[in-house]
């Protein structure tokens, strides 16, 4: 009997896990976008911005939309498939002090190192209110082959689970940070590193593209109307205006 019920436990744990991991790769996604022949289909059918009955209404984005879409087609325009120098928006669920938060975490795809991986670009943990230490327990200046802990390649495939184990490798959390020339992302990993801060999951991912003259945000609907991924926001940009971009709305800082 007891051999039944675990069976049966393991049978709907096993469920369960498959629902909450439904939708498809983001690669699906950049396949249908750089064949070129649907581009209105992966727009989000429900955003407000292009509903003429809404209020939120917008006949500029409306415009834009279509301007990108033509921008597209005639200059055939296509997204990395190795999703290099894309920017993956991760909003996680923490705990701080015995207490549930939410936070962002911004990291960028590099594909230039011998062994591709994300790197940890900017941290938003405004709603924890983490006051920065006076000093750091541990050293940030590695050198990037000196780096024990990285975030594979494939890591987005299931929504950054690695990342659970990474932040419990309390000794090694700092490699993380290597070259990163960011308060936050040190105060953020100091936290981590002294047991106040506990990194629980990734519960969705908003991808940020960048191609000639756009950025174009791609978001899983999946959860709320099975939709899957579809671009939920496009910006133009120029040279300039693309980092200004990147800077204000996912606190990435450029070196100048």
């Amino acid at each position: 009997m007891k051999s039944f019920v675990s069976t049966l436990i393991l049978i709907v744990f096993v469920a369960l896990a498959q629902c909450q991991n439904t939708s498809k790769p983001i690669a699906s996604f950049i396949d249908r976008f750089n064949k070129g022949t649907e581009l209105t289909k992966l727009f989000n059918p429900s955003d407000a911005k292009l509903d003429v009955n809404n209020k939120k209404y917008s006949k500029d984005y409306a415009s834009l939309k279509d301007k990108f879409i033509n921008d597209v087609v005639t200059n055939k325009k296509t997204l990395s498939k190795t999703l290099d120098s894309v920017y993956a928006e991760t909003f996680c669920n923490v705990v701080y002090r015995g207490k549930q938060f939410n936070m962002r975490l911004i990291l960028m795809k590099n594909t230039t190192n011998a062994t591709p991986d994300w790197q940890l670009m900017a941290v938003d943990a405004s709603e924890l209110k983490l006051s920065k230490p006076q000093s750091f327990p541990f050293n940030f200046s590695i050198k990037a082959d000196e780096a024990k802990l990285t975030i594979p390649a494939n890591s987005n495939e299931n929504s950054f689970n690695i990342l659970q184990t990474l932040f419990h490798e309390r000794k090694s959390i700092q490699y993380l940070g290597k070259n990163i020339d960011s308060t936050q992302i040190k105060t953020f990993i100091y936290y981590i590193y002294n047991g106040q801060l506990k990194f629980q999951n990734v519960e969705s991912i908003v991808y940020h593209f960048s191609i000639n003259g756009w950025i174009v945000s791609v978001k899983d609907f999946t959860a709320t109307d099975g939709s899957d991924w579809l671009i939920d926001n496009i910006v133009p940009v120029g040279i300039s205006t693309k980092n200004k971009f990147i800077t204000d709305n996912l606190g990435v800082v450029f070196v100048k």
